[in-house]
């Protein structure tokens, strides 16, 4: 769908924390532009490719975080680093995506193609990791970055459309999505408190109620979850501040999740799910433990979750969580509930009703984490752009300056990117 955009920042925690977004945006966009170039050119000329690309745009990106108010060199150097790392698996995923929207492509051609480009470049990641990290950081995170919050919930069904074209297994949505919430919660937390210069070990509510918001954009939820993984969040979100490398670590669990076709949830139906996804994870794991049960409503349906252990290795928790995801389609839960008579007699009479399985997915849980390592370097700094001034495929970011952009500092930015920026105060204009 074709979104209005956000709303402009409404306070000056909101105002600091999307100036730091679009710096490290703008200087993500610019990597992304060389990247596709080199991947999909000769395969054979692709370092040669990255190495020159790398040069050419290093002058303009540490122009571009100086402008933004980064000013210490080593954590602009960690900065750019990050931004590589994050281009990179947009870029792949990109090529990934169009190779899916071809005729008759298959996902194993398209995996096949995205893994001869990786292997030429320097990423530590696994195809599969690519690819999760496009559907949940890229994809599933752009309608709390780009849309109306209006216009939410139909911008996430558009993501989740997105993903299941450029080959995500629907049964994995909720897995990615809750990814999804983490990151951009992490990052949003992470921007605010760069964007006010404020320490890593303060308390800051304000920072705190912008990841609260991400945290239920993702994912159309009213966020009751937010409270007990809130110091995951601050530990991705300083991690993120220091340029550390986010990793996915896929855990020996089963994830199941169920909808229904009910309106609230229900306890005799999240019992009945619970005990059905034992027996089933029972006959191949005898005595399994079961982690988590919970319900919540995900865009005003429920959605019930249960969470097993399963001391199994990757591929065999996937597998069997496929196949318990597909043994709950179709399923009805008993449940009971008050039903009026007619619309004539103020009598109640207690019935038995069901609640039938809307959509069932399964999927291995994974989770967020730094890589380790120290920090390439600490601390927040001030965001310095100052209203009025133009940024991105601009002549300059600073009122009143003089000194021009470096050669070759044309950075080809969204019309989303634009509109955001101006309405931050910013004018961008285009390259001469």
């Amino acid at each position: 769908m074709e979104s209005s955009g956000k709303e402009r920042p409404g306070s000056s925690e909101e105002e600091a924390t999307d100036k730091r977004k679009l710096t490290l945006e703008v200087v993500t966009t610019a990597v992304k532009d060389s990247l596709k170039e080199c991947y999909t050119g000769p395969k054979n000329a692709m370092r040669d490719c990255l190495a020159q690309a790398e040069d050419y745009r290093s002058e303009t990106l540490n122009f571009v975080m100086e402008e933004g108010g980064i000013k210490d060199a080593r954590k602009r150097e960690a900065k750019q680093k990050q931004a590589e790392r994050k281009a990179a698996i947009e870029t792949l995923g990109d090529i990934f995506r169009a190779c899916m929207l071809e005729a008759n492509a298959t996902r194993e051609d398209c995996k096949a193609q995205l893994i001869d480009i990786k292997n030429g470049t320097d990423l530590s990641q696994s195809s599969d990791d690519v690819l999760d990290g496009y559907f949940s950081f890229s994809l599933l995170t752009e309608p709390a970055g780009s849309c109306n919050e209006t216009e939410m919930k139909e911008c996430r069904a558009a993501a989740k459309e997105q993903c299941l074209q450029s080959g995500m297994k629907k049964r994995r949505l909720p897995v990615m999505q809750k990814l999804a919430q983490i990151r951009a919660a992490a990052e949003e937390w992470g921007h605010c408190m760069e964007g006010l210069n404020i320490s890593k070990g303060t308390d800051m509510p304000a920072c705190e109620a912008l990841a609260l918001k991400k945290f239920r954009f993702i994912r159309g939820v009213l966020g009751k979850k937010f409270n007990m993984t809130l110091e995951h969040i601050k530990d991705v979100g300083m991690a993120f501040m220091d340029a550390i490398e986010l990793k996915l670590l896929r855990k020996k669990e089963v994830e199941l999740h169920v909808k229904t076709n009910e309106s609230d949830c229900n306890d005799k139906v999240l019992e009945q799910f619970k005990n059905k996804t034992r027996d089933e994870v029972y006959a191949v794991i005898p005595l399994a433990e079961v982690l988590d049960v919970s319900c919540e409503k995900v865009d005003d349906a429920p959605e019930y979750s249960v969470v097993v252990k399963a001391n199994l290795t990757d591929n065999e928790v996937q597998d069997l969580a496929e196949n318990v995801s597909g043994a709950l389609e179709g399923m009805s839960f008993d449940m009971r509930r008050l039903l009026a008579l007619d619309g004539h007699e103020a009598t109640w009479l207690r019935r038995l009703a069901s609640a039938g399985v809307s959509e069932s997915f399964g999927a291995q849980s994974i989770n967020l984490q730094g890589a380790g390592g120290t920090p390439e370097a600490a601390g927040g700094t001030t965001v310095a752009m100052a209203a009025g001034t133009t940024t991105g495929a601009t002549k300059g970011m600073d009122v009143g300056r003089t000194t021009p952009l470096p050669s070759g500092s044309c950075i080809e930015l969204s019309g989303e990117t634009v509109l955001r920026m101006q309405k931050s105060g910013f004018q961008p204009v285009p390259c001469k």
